[in-house]
């Protein structure tokens, strides 16, 4: 009987999905096992599938055909991966696994041992991925790979098994620092079976410890959201993709990383960017993924940042901590795709400039202590938010509203009263000089106190 022609495509486009390199959970002692050694093993089963194998595999009536593929592909070869933040004693690494003399002892290699046994006997998995073993470092193509197919690693894993080993209970969970670096940001949102281990490989989820899915609990999910600051529904059902930027870097604010250039790295598979790595790079990584996904994401709250600027460009932070809660003054909007309807949507963002239309506001300053002043309107009554400033004031002073709302006539804007809008605090010389913005501790607020139609300008940030 000829092989189904689905269920092998289905197949095929699994495993170029899956990471490059597994360990091997059935062999002695532990080994690493290739791609495509794993297909080997599984293309004669994959080509006796039936029709009737697929029929008792659907969930429900009018289930799509596809659908029911997938998920019996995916069962086919189920793998676990491990997500934790690494020891300062050191974690078993991918030359140690490939090394026959080296010695299979101490923290990372306990820690390697428990997550296998689960993997292998509590979640009957055949193979199992870590990234200190599963990544070769010196090979540019495996970090290459990391990076952008990490979201897909571990949402198509059958488990993520999670170690925090600092925690020992529910209630001490937004204390890990698990929920303060940057790579397990993606570990969070990708997976869709997670189970959580404190302290001494303890579940944390001490009412159903024997449960294999804490995402499906919603009492463990409102703790991970807690600590998160991720909505219950991005934790169970994120999807990838340029859009809800400022939203998602927000998430990544507080969260740090060893070296400059993963602060961008860990985001990638996120935006499902396919930049390449330079780890010669630094901070630059930032900058470079900025640069790729605004323009895709065409959404202007990602210019509601303060803090400072990125070296190489006057409009774009220097690192998503610019987007934490500790430099606003009040919440914007609600519902992001507000911010899909509003402002310019055929801004020119380039490596050294940005250009988009807005509502110029003259103001002054007040100064109220060292660096801190009020902010007054000449031309249209608002509350503005007092600025903690962290550049140059110049003579002629500006706010450049960037999300108005729309009107049916054409180069201008309105502003609605008791609406709150933000904008770009600005500064120039003189009347014929450029403007500039002037970076700020907090993003600058208006809250109009009239409705009324304005005329928009072009404001064209340079370098």
């Amino acid at each position: 009987m000829p092989a189904i022609r689905e269920v092998v495509e289905a197949f095929d486009q699994h495993i170029k999905k899956m990471p490059y390199r597994f360990i091997d959970l059935y062999t002695t002692p532990l080994s690493l096992i290739e791609r495509d050694a794993i297909k080997q093993q599984y293309v004669a089963l994959i080509e006796s599938v039936t029709e009737a194998d697929i029929e008792q595999h659907t969930s429900y009536a009018n289930q799509r055909r596809e659908d029911v593929i997938q998920t019996f592909v995916k069962g086919v070869v189920k793998y676990a991966v491990l997500s934790h933040t690494w020891r300062e004693a050191g974690e078993f690494t991918y030359q140690q696994m490939i090394s026959p003399n080296s010695v299979r002892d101490g923290p990372g290699w306990s820690t390697l041992e428990q997550f296998t046994k689960l993997a292998r006997y509590t979640f009957k998995c055949r193979f199992a991925w870590v990234d200190t073993v599963c990544i070769d470092p010196e090979t540019p193509s495996d970090r290459q790979a990391a990076a952008r197919s990490c979201f897909d690693w571990f949402r198509d894993a059958y488990v993520c098994i999670v170690y925090l080993a600092s925690t020992r209970c529910l209630s001490e969970l937004e204390q890990d620092r698990w929920f303060r670096r940057g790579w397990p940001l993606v570990e969070l949102l990708a997976p869709i079976r997670m189970k959580f281990y404190g302290a001494g490989w303890e579940p944390l989820n001490d009412p159903c410890p024997k449960a294999e899915n804490d995402k499906a609990d919603r009492r463990f999910l409102d703790a991970l959201s807690k600590a998160s600051g991720i909505s219950v529904d991005d934790l169970r059902s994120f999807l990838p993709g340029p859009n809800r930027v400022r939203e998602k870097l927000s998430w990544a604010a507080r969260r740090k990383t060893t070296t400059p250039e993963d602060t961008a790295y860990c985001l990638i598979s996120i935006f499902v960017s396919h930049m390449e790595i330079d780890p010669e790079e630094r901070e630059k990584s930032f900058l470079r993924l900025m640069l790729q996904i605004i323009p895709k994401s065409r959404e202007c709250d990602v210019f509601a940042w303060a803090g400072q600027r990125a070296k190489d460009h006057p409009a774009i932070p220097s690192s998503p901590a610019c987007y934490g809660t500790q430099h606003r003054d009040r919440d914007l909007h609600p519902n992001p795709h507000r911010y899909r309807l509003c402002g310019d949507r055929s801004f020119s963002l380039g490596y050294d400039h940005l250009k988009i239309r807005v509502i110029l506001i003259d103001i002054f300053l007040v100064r109220v202590w060292r660096a801190i002043y009020l902010v007054k309107s000449r031309s249209h009554t608002a509350c503005i938010n007092k600025v903690e400033l962290l550049s140059k004031l110049g003579a002629q002073m500006a706010i450049g509203i960037i999300d108005y709302d729309w009107t049916n006539e054409p180069g201008k804007g309105r502003l609605y009263k008791g609406e709150c809008y933000f904008g770009f605090l600005l500064q120039r010389g003189s009347k014929q000089a450029g403007w500039e913005k002037v970076d700020t501790e907090k993003v600058v607020f208006f809250e109009s106190k009239e409705t009324k139609k304005h005329e928009l300008q072009v404001l064209d940030l340079l370098c």
